[in-house]
Formats: structure tokens, C-alpha cells, sequence
């Protein structure tokens, strides 16, 4: 809550599970594990609520796992996540989990206010390249996410230099009419 006063923001996302003491991505490989994050997360969010500021999850590939019941984790996050909690939808590391980008944004609707676009060849370990060289439908998922507050261009890992390739993102999306400048 302090981190949000001093940066004047009314909203945070959790980027990764770790962050939430006790928790890591082995949390999505239990149905017990996903309700206990999802549990974590609920309060978490009543709390905030009651400083103005609301709270949301960031995707990466791990969340798909398979739960024994054969359900996905992410799937079953999203359902016992209060529906206030706002999604920052990964496209790469949904397309990396063999997601559909655009059916993750469609399903989860108006809670997707942001999305992290990002391209490469959708393999967890390879380094990501300027956008439209890659496996990532990103005009889709645009398309799909038309209602979303912010396009976000981030890089986990490239051989290229880092500004050159934010640069180089930056242009594709306004050349392609995908985002203002």
C-alpha cells in the first residue's frame, strides 16, 4: 500500500507468485495450492480495497499446468479469484503455454485491463524478438482486447539491445495502427 501511495497509483498487479509470501509457481500444480494462492490473493485484495487501490494477476506460462482433476490451474485461479481482481494479460507466455491469446482475453473479459506484448518463437527459454518476427498474434489479441486501459511492451530475455528492441516494438505497434503514441 505505501509503494502505491508513493507512486500515486490506484492499482498493482502480482507479477509473479513468488512475491506472496509462501507461495511459488508450484502453487498451479495442486488444486489445494491454487485455492490457498487464490485465497491469499481475495485477501489481499479486500485490503487493499480499503485503500482505494485495487489489485490484479500477471500471467506467465506455468499457470496452464494440468491440475490432477485435469482442469487448468489458470482456468480455476480466474474462477475462485473475486471478480474484482484485474487480469495483465501475457500474450507471450499465454502463447507459450499453448494458449490462444485472444480466447484468454475473451474469457476473461472486462477484467483484462492491461496487456504485456511481447514476441519470439513462444518457447520458455528463448530470447524474444521485435514484435511481428515471432509466433505472437499481437494485432489479434489487440483486436480481441479493444477494451484494455494499457499496452505494455516488455522483454524477459533477447540477444538484441534491450532499447533498440523496445524501440523497434514501439514502432511496430504504430506503424501497424495497434496503440496511440
Amino acid at each position: 500500500m505505501e509503494a502505491c501511495r508513493i507512486l500515486g497509483t490506484d492499482t498493482a498487479f502480482v507479477p509473479v507468485p513468488w512475491l506472496v509470501d509462501g507461495f511459488d509457481e508450484r502453487v498451479f500444480e495442486t488444486c489445494d495450492g491454487v485455492r490457498a494462492f487464490a485465497d491469499r490473493l481475495n485477501t489481499a485484495a479486500r485490503e487493499l480495497a480499503g485503500a482505494g487501490i485495487r489489485l490484479g494477476y500477471h500471467n506467465h506460462h506455468f499457470e496452464w499446468v494440468r491440475l490432477p482433476d485435469g482442469a487448468r490451474a489458470f482456468d480455476v485461479l480466474w474462477e475462485l479469484l473475486d471478480p474484482g481482481i484485474l487480469a495483465e494479460v501475457d500474450v507471450y507466455w499465454a502463447t507459450v503455454a499453448g494458449q490462444d491469446p485472444v480466447e484468454v482475453l475473451e474469457r476473461l473479459g472486462e477484467r483484462a485491463v492491461t496487456a504485456h506484448l511481447k514476441d519470439g518463437p513462444a518457447e520458455p527459454d528463448a530470447p524474444q524478438t521485435p514484435i511481428g518476427t515471432g509466433d505472437v498474434d499481437i494485432p489479434a489479441a489487440l483486436r480481441a482486447g479493444s477494451h484494455l486501459r494499457w499496452h505494455i511492451t516488455e522483454i524477459d530475455r533477447t540477444e538484441a539491445d534491450r532499447f533498440e528492441l523496445l524501440a523497434a516494438n514501439r514502432q511496430a505497434l504504430l506503424q501497424g495502427g495497434l496503440t496511440a503514441p
